[in-house]
């Protein structure tokens, strides 16, 4: 009995000590800087959300002919399911210092702003929002590649990669890619990707109205 009683007393405190030690779940997304007042006052929406707030779109996505196109393969996207326009995205780790960007990465054509998601106070609140892993593992072949093979050729691509870069993960999962470092998160980055993080983990934060309140963001 008091045996038992110890062994229960001694996996408290590892237990404890584990809760301790763990990060805190606090990841970064950036934003134009021109929208950054009205993120952090109505809070981060998604993109499926953005297409009903034409107004704050506009600021986000000035140029008129981007903006049509985005908004096309949004609805596109909308209509196909997919889940990655159900949340804002955010990422694990922002790029190391040092890094060399793409010449067009958003942060080279326009200035941008980092917000802090408090993501464990947001999984309080929205016990249901989920976690989708986005780009969990390097694309196996470049763009160019990727243009000159034909459709069979993508879709058993397609076949093969399963939902290995793409896939909902558990908070372990997260817990894990949080804990590495971001020169080793960051070490596949595509230089020649327009993208935020090209071949990058990064995540989308699917809570269920596809918004992240403004309780939960603060500018750094």
């Amino acid at each position: 009995m008091g045996g038992t009683l110890r062994q229960i007393i001694r996996e408290m405190i590892e237990m404890g000590e584990g809760r301790r030690t763990r990060r805190r779940r606090v990841l970064i997304t950036e934003v134009p800087a021109e929208a950054l007042e009205e993120v952090l006052r109505d809070g981060l929406l998604s993109a499926k959300r953005l297409l009903s707030h034409p107004e704050l779109l506009k600021i986000i996505r000035p140029d008129p002919k981007e903006r049509r196109r985005w908004i096309a393969g949004t609805r596109k996207d909308v209509r196909s399911g997919e889940l990655f326009v159900r949340g804002p995205n955010a990422y694990i780790h922002p790029p190391p210092k040092g890094l060399r960007l793409s010449p067009q990465h958003p942060s080279r054509r326009r200035k941008l702003a980092r917000v802090e998601i408090d993501l464990d106070a947001l999984l309080r609140a929205e016990p249901k929002t989920r976690i989708l892993g986005l780009e969990l593992v390097p694309f196996p072949v470049s763009e160019e590649t990727w243009e000159r093979m034909s459709g069979r050729e993508r879709e058993e691509m397609k076949r093969d990669l399963g939902d290995s870069r793409m896939r909902i993960i558990s908070l372990e999962e997260l817990d894990e890619l949080v804990g590495r470092s971001p020169e080793d998160l960051w070490s596949h980055y595509d230089e020649g990707s327009p993208l935020y993080a090209g071949d990058v983990p990064h995540v989308a934060i699917l809570t269920p109205d596809g918004r992240i309140g403004p309780e939960h963001l603060r500018a750094v």
